[in-house]
Order: C-alpha cells, then sequence, then structure tokens
C-alpha cells in the first residue's frame, strides 16, 4: 500500500532517477543506416512494466523553455492499473503521485491522497502505457511515412529505432480523447499540431523506449463571431523507458493516507 512516508524519500529517488534516465538517454548507435519500411514489426504486448520518463516543454522562447524537465518513475499492470511519481528538480513542492485504478483516479500533492477527475492531470505514460502496443500499430498504420534509423542499445539491449509522424486529430481518435468542436480554438490548434514518434523495439518485439513530440505550429483561430485568438509554438516532449517486462513483483494497490 501507499504510505506518506514515501513522500519523505523523493530527493533520493529523484537523484537516483535522473542518473537513471540519463544513462538510458545516452546511448550509441550502433548503426544509424535509414530507411523507409511500410510498418512496425510486430509488437508484442506485456502485462505489466516499470517504466521511467522525462517530460520537457519548449514555448518557442529560450526564457519559457523548461530545460530541467519533468521526471517520474511508476509501473503499470494492465489494462488499467498504474502507479506514477513526478518530480520536478529543485521544486520539492510539486512533487506529485498519480494512482489510477480502473475508472478511479488518485493523485497526491501534498503528502494526502485525495480522489481526482482522471483528466485533472496529464500523464503521457498513463495515456500511452496502457494500449501502448495497440496504440502504436494504429498510429504507424496511419503515417505517410515510416523510417528505421538503425540499432541502439537500451539499457544493454539492442533495439531497432523506427519514427513516423501522425496528425494531432489522429492521435486523439486512436486514444479515445474527445475531438474539439469545429471552429473552436482546439479544432484549430489540434489541425495545426503534428505527434513525431520515435520507438526503439527489440528482437522479439518489446518496445523499450518510446519519445513522443507534440509539435504545435503557431496559428490563429477565427472563432464564429469573428474574434482571433493567436495560438503560440510549442513543443512538448515525452521520453519513457521500459523495463521489467512481466515481472510478477509488479502490483499496483489503492492509496492510504
Amino acid at each position: 500500500m501507499f504510505h506518506l512516508k514515501q513522500r519523505s524519500t523523493l530527493n533520493i529517488f529523484g537523484l537516483s532517477l535522473i542518473l537513471c534516465l540519463i544513462l538510458s538517454i545516452l546511448t550509441t548507435p550502433k548503426s544509424t543506416a535509414q530507411e523507409a519500411v511500410t510498418n512496425l514489426p510486430p509488437l508484442t504486448t506485456f502485462e505489466r512494466v516499470r517504466f521511467y520518463s522525462l517530460t520537457k516543454v519548449d514555448l518557442g522562447d529560450a526564457r519559457s523553455r523548461n530545460d530541467r524537465g519533468v521526471y517520474g518513475q511508476g509501473r503499470l499492470v494492465l489494462p488499467d492499473q498504474g502507479v506514477e511519481w513526478i518530480v520536478v528538480p529543485g521544486n520539492p513542492d510539486l512533487t506529485t503521485g498519480l494512482v489510477r485504478i480502473g475508472d478511479q483516479t488518485y493523485a497526491n500533492t501534498d503528502g494526502e491522497w485525495r480522489v481526482e477527475d482522471a483528466n485533472a492531470y496529464r500523464s503521457e505514460a498513463f495515456l500511452t502505457g496502457f494500449n501502448l502496443v495497440q496504440q502504436l500499430e494504429q498510429l504507424a498504420a496511419c503515417a505517410g511515412t515510416i523510417t528505421r534509423l538503425g540499432e541502439m542499445d537500451i539499457a544493454e539491449v539492442t533495439t531497432t529505432h523506427y519514427q513516423f509522424q501522425v496528425p494531432q486529430l489522429t492521435v486523439f481518435e486512436v486514444r479515445g480523447q474527445p475531438i474539439p468542436e469545429v471552429d473552436s480554438v482546439g479544432r484549430v490548434s489540434a489541425e495545426n499540431t503534428v505527434y513525431k514518434y520515435d520507438v526503439w523495439i527489440d528482437d522479439e518485439g518489446r518496445v523499450h523506449q518510446q519519445n513522443i513530440v507534440e509539435i504545435q505550429k503557431a496559428t490563429t483561430a477565427t472563432l464564429p463571431n469573428g474574434e482571433q485568438v493567436s495560438i503560440d509554438e510549442r513543443e512538448y516532449h515525452t521520453l519513457v523507458t521500459y523495463y521489467d517486462f512481466d515481472d510478477p513483483d509488479i502490483t499496483v494497490e489503492a492509496p492510504m493516507n
């Protein structure tokens, strides 16, 4: 179960997590030959897994760029159970714990667990992880081009790196997220946003890492009443590294204060 003493260990957790993420990111490609392919290789699903995540936001202005990132660590038990602790380096007050069990979502931002609306906190690891294989297969099938970028070791496992792009509206449809109404700011924003996916897949079809970049182009939305709303350029980066596939010790339980 989750107790409050977990929060007191987050400074140590944050430092070790940052080190693990750096080691994961700073991998050396084994080969860099690029080749266009028609689809991803057959993917293998999992029932449970642990993950690290790194999220960075670039608002198109160096003064607004989150260079240090937001770090996460968690675990997933399919089809709908997950835990993630999110740490902002240098800002321990922003540490957030998230637990999802079925349709129930719990959040901890101040040492106390509360039931929250599932949409109150954005967790890319939750949005993608529960249906990782299905989502990637459907999105890759919608991509105009898939590029194989060569081999790379991820945590000492040899993987093949693939890259493709899809429109944000396609991502919404595949994920089952609401589609913004026509002529709304959200709809114009979605129509001018693409998602770039990089995925690293081993010889057994397991996804060891994915990097998702949500790229919003600067544009202007004209509302039905004639009002014009500026939409700023933005990039939202999320890197997730998966490990300990189907470890039987991975479990998720409802938190308690």
